[in-house]
């Protein structure tokens, strides 16, 4: 089943620099290759890892690399915020209003 795959995909032991690891990545919904660049452990006693695919990746998103790209995303996943994806009607409103920011009539510059 799905949990016991996702924890077979857990490390025994933090990764290490220079290590091969496959990375939840939540804007493509899909376990990425990445190399560990550096490990870090944050003030609060978190363990993070800079990966070359993404910096201060959280622990529970990085995965031992024989974890198969569709493979089932980790549980703490369903937990997480979701990455925000504008529309493009809100990318559209939002290059409009800067335009009409940027130039008043006859092209000067607004106040």
């Amino acid at each position: 089943p799905a949990a016991a795959a996702a924890a077979a995909q857990r490390p025994s032991k933090p990764f290490e620099k220079g290590e091969q690891v496959r990375y939840w990545s939540s804007g493509h919904h899909r376990w990425v290759k990445a190399t560990v660049m550096s490990v870090h452990v944050n003030s609060g006693g978190v363990l993070l890892y800079n990966l070359d695919a993404k910096e201060k990746a959280d622990a529970w998103r990085v995965a031992i690399r024989t974890t198969p790209g569709d493979a089932p995303p980790p549980p703490e996943a369903q937990l997480a915020p979701p990455v925000p994806q504008p529309s493009s009607v809100a990318i559209a409103a939002a290059a409009a209003a800067a335009a009409s920011r940027v130039a008043g009539p006859l092209g000067a510059p607004s106040s």
